[in-house]
């Protein structure tokens, strides 16, 4: 049985937001919340059994290439970091929570990162044994892998 969702903007990567959980509810055969990152800078929120969209939010100025959920989140169980680069130029981390109504909700602007002079192809956190924050990896339309202090 295959389960599916429409966005409105072209759909370029994506990430499971597990363990993330919503009003108490873990991942599950029947929720699976996944976070896309999408052509235009948009990053959606939705569920891919049911297909309900949580949210879709313009975070970037060009197309997200690349999303992740940090592994040090150690918030409440509805909140997250979300780790995005993007043809702009820039990778982020935005702290995001399930609302009560089920929406996806971002605080405050992010944490912008520069560093490529071109478009940033791919970003991932770098997780170091003993450490409780990780570290940040990107690479980018410019040739540079770049090593980000998440300190």
């Amino acid at each position: 049985q295959s389960h599916g969702v429409t966005l409105r903007r072209g759909i370029c990567c994506l990430s499971l937001l597990a363990p993330v959980q919503q009003s108490g509810v873990q991942a599950s055969p029947s929720f699976i919340p996944v976070a896309a990152g999408c052509i235009g800078g948009y990053v959606s929120a939705f569920d891919a059994v049911n297909g309900r969209i949580y949210s879709h939010d313009q975070l970037h100025s060009e197309d997200v290439r690349s999303i992740c959920v940090m592994p040090t989140s150690t918030r409440q169980s509805t909140s997250f970091d979300l780790l995005t680069s993007s043809y702009d130029g820039t990778v982020a981390i935005w702290n995001a929570a399930f609302t009560a109504n089920g929406s996806v909700q971002y605080s405050g602007a992010g944490q912008i990162l520069r560093g490529h002079s071109d478009k940033v192809l791919g970003a991932m956190p770098v997780v170091m044994p003993g450490r409780r924050d990780c570290d940040i990896i990107s690479s980018g339309a410019d040739g540079k892998a770049i090593l980000w202090s998440n300190k």
